[in-house]
């Protein structure tokens, strides 16, 4: 009786063990979405400010699998000369979603001009950039990346070539849990550049950055607190404090967003 009671119990927590692995394998292996919508006072990106003084819708969505997001993100702002801004791109998260490597194709053009299709290394005005970022853990909120532009409408150097200008953050993510709100203070920089006067233009040419080489262009601090509604909807509401010290510039930036 005692051998067979415990041939039930190995059978029963095999069977449960085996149903938790298939459990875990389904969850990884469902195909996940995001839908969102955001609205901010400017945008401001990298410390560049992108929109002029006028605010900025930016709609967005992905669908993501076992670590893998392609998605697609804009921007539009409602100056009476503004740029739309479509991004498209892929990311592949891992070891325990610790790490993330991403390939971002930028375009942004007249709404009136949209030459979309355009892909010549000279003219086009894609902008295609890989990263790699250390997304920290929660215990210790340290987060870090490195981008660097391999395509396009990178800033070009006097014989006209791409700079692969970079682009590197570390950023201290704190969550205040009393009240729900996380931090973001970040210090970002643009490690290499160029700066020529171009004569034919009449002009200096500086770096993708607005930089003439090494440069801090994006220090701040981001407050953000998620109300979530019956975990369907959450709405994220943000204030961003940002300084270029570069271009000598301050953004105060307010957003609130809406995600499915």
């Amino acid at each position: 009786m005692k051998h067979s009671m415990r041939y039930i119990l190995t059978v029963l927590f095999l069977a449960l063990l085996t149903l938790e692995v298939e459990s875990q394998n389904e969850k990884d292996s469902v195909l996940d979405y995001e839908i969102s919508t955001t609205f901010q006072s400017r945008y401001v990106w990298r410390g560049l400010d992108l929109g002029g003084p006028s605010p900025s819708l930016q709609p967005a969505m992905a669908i993501s699998w076992k670590g893998f997001s392609l998605g697609c993100w804009g921007a539009l702002s409602f100056a009476k000369e503004s740029n739309q801004e479509v991004d498209l791109y892929l990311s592949y998260t891992f070891f325990k979603e610790l790490f993330t490597v991403i390939i971002s194709d930028y375009f942004a053009a007249p709404y009136n001009d949209f030459s979309y299709f355009n892909y010549h290394n000279n003219t086009t005005l894609h902008v295609f950039e890989a990263g790699l970022s250390y997304n920290g853990f929660e215990k210790v909120p340290v987060k870090a990346s490195l981008y660097v532009n391999f395509f396009g409408a990178d800033a070009k150097n006097s014989e006209g070539r791409n700079l692969f200008s970079s682009y590197a953050e570390i950023a201290y993510c704190p969550v205040i849990k009393r009240i729900g709100v996380e931090l973001n203070l970040f210090a970002g920089a643009a490690l290499n550049g160029q700066h020529y006067i171009d004569f034919d233009l009449g002009q200096r040419v500086l770096g993708f950055y607005g930089n003439k080489g090494f440069a801090v262009v994006n220090v701040g601090l981001s407050a953000t607190k998620e109300l979530v509604i019956k975990d369907k909807l959450s709405i994220p509401i943000s204030t961003a404090l940002i300084v270029n010290p570069n271009a000598r510039q301050v953004f105060l930036v307010g957003s609130i967003g809406f995600i499915l």
